[in-house]
């Protein structure tokens, strides 16, 4: 016979793990049981009494269960022993399992059933769940109270609407807790199908127009989820969207929106080929994005990309339209929005005029929002030309145009430039296509007014430079570029840097990188000052590269300097070995890598750094996760030394912290990464607990049950934290928000005396700042 190897109070009675599992009684509504499986192939049985028509939800807390994934489920168990309803299993944390209405009376069973072999511990809990909240609820009415305060419990309001008119549903004034999402609102038909529905972590949840599609009576069902309960405000709306004309240059159409889900459809009559555009004013609507805009074909779909707007203005930008008839600009408020503008529509086509190479200035007049300006000339492969604009009278944006040069077949070639003064300038361009080639001049957002450009032929200073060598003068006139060339391999890096220019204005020059095929490569930087970088560039041919200087202004003088380097990749511990790094040239990086797994917590601290050069932050410091994806920081520091703060790793891999010199900066540092432990205990009322940060990042975390309207005090003394403030001290919430926090500055500090504001597992935390290590005494008092 086996003898029990552990003993599991429970509400009543006591239970006993054996080799089938852990046995007891639990009690609906009552104290919840302590559940714990120490060996492989062991389950619980938590028996309780019940009669038939209960409605029972079951809930296991702080889940240590493990290490496979699903780790534990939760099942009802009939008084025959056979299993009943749905099946819910989590890989830790909490598992819920959501009402369910028995169908037999007698003595049922929660069965905790270990998946996998896993083992572990957690708390069990069991309640009645009383009836759902029901009743008829209005449209077009003042908000229906909803109040759930058990979990389990949802709400179920009815209406008939008529079949063929749109819905929407508003959830506001919401405020459930629990899990993110908290809250689930769904729309269901008389045959109980699902026809919408919505979740939310915040006040409001919204179910956008929907169409009736069913005679007679639907739902709207409110279902808080996992344990989360709460209160709010519901609304249902019929629906009607508002319908007006809105000719092309004609007068300002007035939107009214004032229903939830209404949107509005403003008719123009339009032609194929024909470019149209839109601008709103004086918008009332709430939020960002608060509403879209969009261009609806004849055919009723829509044509591009709905474009979303903030604030009293807006604009569409010109779209070629591809049918004739009638189309509509649709104004479509975002979630449950409602508000008021001006639309008006604009007939954007496109101003194409002829340019000559080397002749005078030809004149671009935009007088439309959305429209554009293409001044079109022939030109022949090989021919290296630039262009300017000059006496440019664009208004607000910033920029307020873009200036390109585009290819008989209608690509770019190289990149737009764009200004927010009368000015802009290409940069030389080899041309690399015969045909006609258009300069075009691009208002931004809902920008009008006029220009002139000039088509010029380029001039270019041709050099060699030596990577890694010495610095170049150069001295060049408004329409050269200063080209340095050097021979380049596939994977190499390289960077650059621009010292001492004199040119005026921002941008002032530029300063690129180009392939050996004439495209380039990454993007321009533009000076706005003496000294501008072009950071680190992998290169991805082979052949003779070129840095491209371009004055914008006018004539400029300066030096150049170009670098080559391997960026630096370091293996690290997580012990906070130190690890030196030496970055020999600018735009050379660093990257540390390590070994994570799920649920690790790290920190990671610069110091004795001297890299320094002309920008502030001299460096940043980013945490990228297997996959690439950044996911803490840039972390950046103007001083020696700098910290990432304690990060929970959230995947199994390799993971790296990339350490990055910003600008031209060089020098070296000392790199370290420290796995992160926290302090957790228990904080007994008048009892004196000590803290020692063993690594940086890491915080006492000290859990003590209140109830609400009791007072405590946080007493701290023999603080060794330095700076002000060295060390943060906190009182959190049972719904982990803070109540209360104290700067902690000097050896002896207190935070209180709190009146505790809610019941339950209190933690005060206490979060040293930056990387500072030190020990503390903390007492609680009432």
């Amino acid at each position: 016979m086996l003898s029990p190897v552990l003993v599991v109070s429970a509400m009543v009675g006591l239970g006993a793990v054996s080799a089938r599992g852990a046995t007891g009684a639990i009690s609906l509504d009552g104290t919840p049981v302590s559940v714990a499986i120490p060996k492989a192939n062991q389950n619980g049985n938590y028996k309780f009494a019940a009669n038939a028509g209960t409605r029972v939800v079951a809930e296991l807390t702080g889940s240590t269960f493990g290490p496979a994934c699903p780790a534990v489920a939760l099942v009802l168990k009939r008084p025959d022993g056979t299993r009943f309803g749905t099946t819910t299993s989590t890989c830790g944390g909490t598992d819920f399992l959501d009402t369910q209405t028995l169908d037999a009376s007698g003595t049922w069973t929660v069965f905790v059933d270990a998946l996998k072999k896993n083992t572990g511990t957690g708390t069990l809990r069991a309640w009645s769940v009383p009836a759902d909240e029901s009743g008829p609820i209005a449209l077009n009415a003042s908000a229906t109270a909803v109040n759930l305060g058990t979990p389990g419990q949802n709400g179920r309001f009815t209406f008939t609407p008529t079949v063929g008119h749109a819905v929407s549903v508003e959830l506001g004034g919401a405020s459930f807790t629990g899990a993110c999402p908290d809250v689930a609102v769904a729309l269901i038909r008389p045959d109980g199908t699902q026809a919408a529905g919505a979740t939310t972590c915040s006040a409001t949840a919204f179910i956008d127009t929907t169409t009736i599609d069913q005679a007679g009576t639907w739902t709207v069902v409110v279902d808080p989820q996992l344990d989360a309960t709460g209160s709010g405000g519901l609304q249902v709306w019929d629906v009607t969207d508002q319908h007006a004309s809105a000719a092309l240059g004609g007068a300002t159409a007035n939107v009214s929106l004032s229903e939830p889900g209404q949107n509005g459809q403003f008719t123009f009559t339009g032609t194929s080929g024909q470019k149209v555009s839109a601008t709103v004013a004086n918008a009332t609507f709430p939020g960002c994005p608060a509403y879209t805009l969009s261009l609806v074909r004849p055919d009723g779909t829509t044509l591009g990309t709905p474009a979303a707007q903030c604030g009293a203005t807006g604009f569409l930008d010109g779209h070629v339209l591809d049918q004739s008839g009638t189309w509509v600009v649709r104004v479509d408020p975002q979630g449950a929005a409602t508000g008021t503008a001006q639309l008006a529509t604009h007939n954007a086509t496109d101003q194409v005029r002829s340019i000559k190479v080397g002749g005078p200035a030809v004149p671009a007049n935009l007088l439309q929002p959305g429209q554009n300006s293409l001044l079109q000339f022939d030109g022949t492969s090989g021919t290296t030309i630039s262009a300017q604009v000059a006496g440019a009278t664009f208004s607000d944006p910033c920029p307020t145009f873009a200036f390109s040069l585009v290819r008989p077949d209608g690509s770019t070639l190289g990149a737009p430039v764009t200004s927010c003064s009368a000015s802009a300038q290409l940069a030389a361009l080899t041309l690399d296509q015969t045909g006609t080639w258009s300069l075009l001049v691009d208002a931004q957002g809902p920008a009008t007014g006029t220009a002139n450009v000039q088509a010029l032929v380029a001039n270019d200073q041709v050099r060699d430079i030596t990577l890694n060598g010495a610095r170049l003068g150069f001295s060049l006139a408004a329409t050269e570029d200063g080209d340095f060339t050097f021979s380049g391999t596939t994977g190499q890096e390289v960077s650059a840097d621009i010292a001492d220019a004199t040119a005026s204005g921002c941008p002032g020059y530029t300063l690129s990188l180009q392939r050996p095929g004439g495209s380039q490569l990454g993007a321009t930087v533009n000076g706005c000052a003496a000294d501008a970088f072009l950071d680190s560039v992998t290169l991805d041919q082979t052949g003779t590269w070129m840095f491209v200087v371009h004055p914008v202004t006018g004539a400029m003088t300066g030096s150049i300097q170009a670098y080559t380097f391997t960026d630096l990749n370091e293996p690290a511990d997580l012990s906070g070995k130190r690890t030196k790094l030496v970055f020999k040239h600018p735009g050379q990086n660093a990257t540390l890598t390590f070994k994570g797994k799920n649920g690790d917590q790290i920190s990671a601290v610069l110091s004795n750094s001297n890299v320094t050069g002309d920008a502030c932050p001299a460096v940043a410091v980013t945490l990228v996760r297997p996959g690439g994806t950044t996911v803490a920081g840039p972390v950046t520091t103007c001083s020696d030394g700098a910290f990432l703060d304690t990060f929970t790793l959230n995947r199994r891999g390799t993971w790296k912290l990339i350490i990055d010199p910003q600008g031209d900066a060089a020098g070296t540092l000392n790199a370290q990464i420290f796995t992160v432990e926290d302090d957790v205990r228990p904080l007994p009322l008048n009892a004196l607990r000590s803290f020692t940060a063993q690594q940086p990042g890491a915080d006492g975390i000290f859990h003590f049950k209140g109830t609400a309207g009791q007072t405590r005090t946080l007493t701290i003394s023999s603080s060794t934290f330095t700076g002000c403030a060295g060390v943060v001290v906190s009182f959190v919430r049972p719904n982990g928000t803070v109540l209360a926090s104290v700067n902690g500055c000097d050896p002896n500090f207190a935070l209180g005396p709190v009146t505790l504001d809610a019941s339950g597992a209190w933690t005060a935390v206490v979060d040293p700042q930056g990387p500072g290590e030190g020990t503390m005494i903390l007492k609680l008092t009432s």
